[in-house]
């Protein structure tokens, strides 16, 4: 807990940096949770929105963009919203409902072949129960079957997701400061006028960076995720930009109230009971309340949530480029998530009892926290033993070299420093991971031996 309370000493103006004053002075309050959040889950940097009954009331930020720029995060930095996309696929395919070009309960088999099972249908994928026995008869979240719904609008439209999101979404909404991922992969941009495909990528120059805080006080720089364009992840947005996407959705301005009905419907079991999951939403009856959410996530990396209250016409949206804001609750009850618990208090119901939940997960995610370790000194002569290329059965080969008397890892994103601990071991501040270098009987560097935190497996990668 020390070594989180300490962050503002080590990183100094973090807290205050690009603080952005409450506009109407009853939502003051959020600045106060932000404030509060930011030192708790210890977040490289954090930006939020509320709208409320159509309005945009309030934003803030804190916290760095880019840690080894010292660029702050501002109400206008964009973030990956990683699986915050979903809804908004689940949007595009009910406006195909809506319009007689899909029926929910169409075989995947259709749109994509690599469905082995007939019997899993769109709606299965949609409401995350496609890997039940029979589907649909139990939920399990898996964003990997809801990646492929692309097929399905593709299928039916023609159109490549990048131009289906900006077609049906971000230019009718006027979000501006949204692109549907990375067009740098040529076929993502099919469709798509030359002017509309440099504004993107003028958003995607400009994402907040991701980070991972090493010891739980260090912003390093973490490897991002594949920025493509994905059904279940990599829209890059703002907190207020994607609060304008949600406030759009409940307003009824993208779909009919009856197919906004069915989209928000959770299905039912054979005795009756609901599952947390409707089409592409989480929702749940919370002492009362109708919660619509949904929570984006990539470890060391970035993070999300967005709460909806319908009887309150509330909406509330934060975006992290660190894991916390969402991870220290996973995928269970919005209830459980710290800050969604904190908005509901103050503006939904100050009689909800979330907050010991909320604490508790915050608790949990404190001590998953991996301690400073040790660090030693390398020998740039020995360093040079372990350069050269390492085999992936998963991906093209992994690159080690020495740079300047350190050890690097060559990743897509570029290359991450490693820092030795010991005699043929190594570990990653990007995300903690262990190195280990194995040698033969002839103490020739054979391979390395890679495991993360919270994972007992080894990954065993043979030098080329």
């Amino acid at each position: 807990m020390r070594r989180i309370a300490i962050i503002g000493a080590l990183m100094p103006g973090l807290a205050g940096c690009a603080h952005m004053p409450a506009q109407e002075p009853r939502y003051a309050a959020l600045d106060t949770i932000l404030d509060t959040e930011m030192r708790e889950l210890a977040m490289p940097g954090v930006s939020a929105a509320m709208m409320d009954h159509g309005r945009l009331v309030w934003t803030g930020a804190r916290g760095w963009a880019d840690a080894e720029k010292n660029i702050p995060v501002t109400p206008g930095t964009v973030f990956n919203i990683a699986s915050l996309t979903k809804p908004m696929t689940a949007v595009v395919l009910m406006q195909l409902v809506e319009r007689g070009l899909l029926s929910l309960d169409t075989p995947m088999q259709r749109y994509d072949p690599s469905f082995k099972d007939a019997r899993i249908t769109v709606r299965h994928v949609l409401t995350m129960t496609s890997e039940a026995d029979p589907p649909g008869s139990s939920y399990s979240y898996n964003g990997n079957p809801y990646g492929k719904l692309n097929t399905v609008i593709k299928g039916i439209t023609g159109e490549e997701l990048a131009k289906a999101f900006s077609t049906r979404l971000i230019e009718p909404l006027g979000l501006e400061q949204t692109s549907p991922g990375s067009l740098a992969v040529a076929p993502h941009a099919q469709g798509l006028s030359a002017k509309r495909i440099a504004h993107y990528e003028s958003i995607n120059a400009h994402l907040a960076r991701p980070h991972h805080m090493y010891g739980g006080v260090q912003p390093v720089m973490s490897i991002p995720p594949d920025p493509q364009p994905n059904a279940a992840a990599n829209v890059v947005s703002t907190a207020s930009d994607y609060a304008r996407f949600a406030d759009a959705v409940m307003r009824g301005r993208l779909l009919k109230p009856e197919t906004l009905q069915v989209m928000w419907t959770t299905p039912a079991t054979a005795n009756g009971n609901r599952l947390p999951y409707a089409h592409g939403w989480f929702v749940v009856d919370y002492h009362g309340h109708r919660l619509i959410n949904h929570y984006g996530y990539y470890p060391s990396a970035y993070s999300a949530v967005a709460l909806i209250v319908p009887e309150r016409e509330l909406v509330f949206v934060a975006l992290s480029n660190g894991g916390a804001l969402s991870g220290h609750n996973g995928i269970a009850g919005i209830e459980g998530n710290a800050m969604a618990c904190a908005v509901l208090v103050r503006f939904v119901d100050a009689s909800l009892p979330c907050a010991p939940l909320a604490a508790a997960n915050v608790a949990k995610w404190r001590a998953t926290i991996v301690p400073p370790r040790h660090e030693m000194a390398s020998d740039p002569a020995v360093l040079q033993q372990y350069a050269g290329l390492y085999e992936r059965s998963w991906a093209t080969p992994a690159k080690v070299f020495v740079d300047r008397g350190r050890l690097y890892w060559e990743t897509t994103a570029g290359p991450f420093a490693m820092t030795q601990e010991a005699t043929d071991r190594f570990f990653m501040k990007a995300d903690d991971r262990t190195m280990v270098f194995v040698r033969d009987a002839a103490g020739r560097v054979t391979k390395v031996d890679i495991t993360f935190p919270g994972d007992a497996t080894v990954y065993s990668l043979p030098r080329m």
